[in-house]
């Protein structure tokens, strides 16, 4: 009778320990589950699980933040737990910002000269080569020789197909005396300025192909050379003498407003082209009257050109203003 009733009391005695920690057990799990943070829900262009956690995170961890794919990022790289709060409460995933494009071209001149064979040659033979530069890995073509005459859309529309970025240039020989390349090319009564040539010849430009009906740019049209190594053209390239140097701001900067002249007579509607000019760093020619600092005379004209289109009032450009 002993034997039994001892028995029975240790019997009790071990299902009270027994309720005693299953309840102690969910008391803690029920502790954990509160003091765990959820993942944030509904971010826009997030996963769908948008901690990399998991759909909860321990108090004092962290939620690393995950958007949908590459093309986004989030504003945050992760989420503090505390408690059961995540600080901040969420994020957001953006478009990932663009590193630009690398520029891997062609310079493209299969024609010597500025007279119709090069302008025919580039323009409408040389749409057959476009398909071999993007197959070698090219995103863009940088061109010489350009007719305000001739139609250009068949070129670009054959660009925009093959994702070429095309590089114009305004053409060298409206520029150039009969004899070629010779210091002075253009008349000095005249200051240097280009402003009438060029705008003519941009106007062609603008009504055969490289604006739409809609007055926009051609979309496989990316940059536009106002003129192609001004210093050669002048003749003025020593590195000390401020004469050459404004020569040449002038020249630029006068082919600059002819073409936002043109533009606005034309009607362009979205003149977002990008404009440049280009110096040559040449230095055997003894015409040109620079043989040994030419270099320095190439980054001493592209300051000057960046200082002056800062401050074109500051320029007695010898050229009609564009408002």
């Amino acid at each position: 009778m002993n034997a039994m009733l001892f028995l029975a009391v240790r019997t009790l005695f071990f299902l009270a320990s027994l309720m005693t920690a299953i309840a102690e057990k969910s008391a803690t799990s029920t502790v954990g589950t509160s003091s765990q943070c959820s993942a944030p829900a509904d971010v826009a262009n997030a996963k769908s699980q948008s901690c990399r956690e998991g759909p909860r995170v321990d108090n004092g961890g962290r939620c690393t933040t995950r958007c949908k794919d590459s093309s986004f990022v989030p504003n945050v790289n992760s989420l503090s737990c505390s408690g059961s709060t995540l600080v901040p409460a969420t994020f957001t995933c953006g478009p990932r910002p663009s590193k630009g494009v690398v520029l891997k071209g062609f310079s493209y001149r299969p024609f010597w000269g500025g007279g119709a064979a090069q302008t025919n040659g580039v323009w409408g033979d040389g749409v057959a080569h476009l398909a071999s530069m993007k197959t070698l890995g090219a995103n863009a073509v940088r061109l010489y020789g350009n007719s305000h005459k001739q139609n250009h859309k068949t070129f670009l529309d054959e660009a925009k197909m093959q994702g070429l970025k095309v590089i114009a240039c305004m053409n060298d020989a409206l520029l150039e005396r009969p004899q070629g390349l010779e210091v002075n090319l253009l008349n000095s009564s005249d200051d240097y300025t280009v402003y009438n040539i060029i705008k003519e010849q941009f106007l062609g430009n603008l009504k055969n192909g490289f604006t739409t009906e809609g007055k926009n740019y051609h979309e496989a049209l990316g940059t536009l050379v106002l003129v192609n190594e001004m210093d050669l053209k002048t003749g003025a390239r020593d590195p000390e003498s401020p004469t050459a140097i404004a020569l040449f701001q002038h020249a630029i900067v006068s082919a600059f407003d002819a073409v936002m002249q043109a533009e606005k007579e034309h009607g362009v509607e979205s003149p977002g082209l990008k404009l440049t000019a280009t110096v040559s760093s040449h230095s055997h020619d003894a015409r040109v009257g620079c043989r040994t600092n030419c270099h320095e005379f190439v980054v001493k004209s592209m300051v000057a050109l960046r200082e002056a289109s800062g401050n074109l009032a500051g320029l007695a450009v010898a050229s009609p203003s564009s408002p």
